[in-house]
């Protein structure tokens, strides 16, 4: 419930907060919350406008075609038809129209040798249960969505996956945001990965190096942060701050994910 979350993060902070977007109930990881009104109507325009950069990390059934490991990935641009009262929503023509970027971060095989993909996924839109709905329309549902068409936990091999107390593995790696401040900069947070947060220890085998996202996913909010420097009138670009965001994201997966064999 949002009440519970904002009274955990009043006590973190030790200030009245209210956060400015849901996550889906069974996804892990990054939140923002404001402690003002007016940071909270701030962080809503730069929402709407698309400059904040969202960047998920999916465990998904199969290998992930070749093309979703070049250059910026892929665009799943699939509408979606949202119904607030349904608690699914479905891909249709008619629908809304929905766009995720997906880029390949690993191929790995479970302990028992099912083949599976770490994926980074970036919302451009906001769509109800997008992710979930488009990686399956993909025909790479996440791991533990049955709700979508993933196999239900209880009927993978072995005790990897299906012991984890997981119901769906995705989690929300990294959050940047553009101060709208005169001295401009960017607000970023990345959330840890651990094996106690996917419940999966030495659960996956990777086939090959893990892959960070893409730089060019954060240029937006990168260039929304930029200031002028010294008695100059335009803003100079922060040199490679979009690519050390990328790497950044990177450091949240804890090796203990991973069989070191």
């Amino acid at each position: 419930h949002d009440w519970q979350l904002e009274r955990l993060a009043e006590a973190e902070l030790g200030v009245g907060a209210a956060f400015c977007h849901n996550l889906d109930r069974p996804t892990s990881g990054c939140m923002v919350a404001a402690t003002t009104p007016e940071a909270a109507s701030r962080v809503g325009i730069l929402w709407q406008a698309g400059l904040v950069a969202k960047i998920y990390v999916a465990l998904v059934e199969g290998h992930c075609p070749p093309s979703w490991h070049e250059h910026d990935g892929a665009e799943l641009d699939f509408r979606i038809e949202t119904s607030q009262r349904r608690s699914m929503q479905k891909v249709k023509a008619n629908g809304k129209r929905a766009l995720t970027r997906v880029r390949l971060a690993a191929h790995a095989e479970t302990r028992d040798g099912e083949p599976v993909s770490l994926v980074w996924c970036q919302p451009v839109t906001g769509r109800r249960h997008q992710l979930r709905v488009h990686l399956a329309h993909a025909l790479h549902p996440i791991v533990g969505d049955a709700k979508y068409g993933a196999r239900p936990l209880g009927e993978w091999p072995g005790e990897a996956l299906s012991a984890s107390g997981r119901t769906v593995f995705l989690h929300a790696a990294s959050i940047a945001v553009p101060e709208l401040q005169e001295h401009g900069g960017l607000i970023s947070a990345v959330s840890p990965l651990n094996a106690g947060c996917w419940h999966a220890n030495g659960g996956l085998v990777l086939t090959q190096e893990l892959a960070p996202p893409p730089a060019s996913w954060f240029r937006s909010c990168c260039a929304a942060a930029e200031v002028p420097r010294g008695g100059d009138d335009e803003p100079v670009v922060e040199s490679g701050l979009a690519a050390e965001l990328a790497a950044q994201v990177l450091t949240i997966f804890d090796p203990a994910l991973f069989d070191a064999n």
